[in-house]
């Protein structure tokens, strides 16, 4: 929900979202299903179409089934942050971002980090979320026509916090499983 309040003053905005939690699903797409679990819910005064289905299914029902073709596709906000290769490869709100640039729209990943013991509350994404307004409009506005697709990564609790642009961080966790 404070995602879809800081956007709400963009403009007219779609809510389409997994059932469920979905993360490190990558740009994942349920093509074993010819039909997916679809229902809409109002939660706090807001229309949200949920589908029982992955963030990148989530984005293409959105661009070719509700809204034909949305002005920018925005993923998250994802709880945790999404700064390196890893992330790029792995995180299921940059599919749903991904999604978005194949369908030739400008995409946003948005992701909000937070320290280890930090409470993970709805109050703590509302400061850094009300900058990411600023961003969206910033990215819409000004963007290159050949830039389509930005990952933000904001810390929780965090408001007016200083923006940098950076590369991704080549990361890699070694081997995640050993033999025996």
């Amino acid at each position: 929900i404070p995602t879809i309040e800081s956007l709400n003053s963009l403009g007219e905005i779609t809510v389409v979202v997994p059932k469920t939690q979905k993360s490190w699903t990558s740009k994942i797409n349920t093509r074993s299903k010819t039909k997916i679990e679809y229902e809409i819910r109002e939660i706090d005064g807001y229309t949200m179409h949920v589908l029982d289905a992955y963030p990148s299914d989530c984005a293409n029902f959105g661009i070719h089934e509700i809204v034909n073709k949305p002005d920018l596709v925005i993923s998250g906000a994802n709880l945790g942050h999404n700064v390196g290769t890893h992330a790029f490869f792995s995180s299921g709100t940059i599919g749903g971002a991904i999604d978005g640039v194949i369908a030739g729209i400008p995409s946003i990943a948005i992701s909000v980090a937070y320290k280890k013991g930090q409470e993970m509350v709805s109050d703590g994404f509302r400061p850094p979320l009300t900058q990411f307004t600023e961003i969206v409009r910033f990215f819409y506005e000004n963007r290159p026509s050949d830039y389509m697709m930005l990952s933000v990564n904001m810390p929780m609790y965090v408001n007016n916090s200083k923006v940098v642009a950076a590369e991704l961080h080549n990361f890699s966790f070694g081997s995640l499983f050993k033999l025996e």
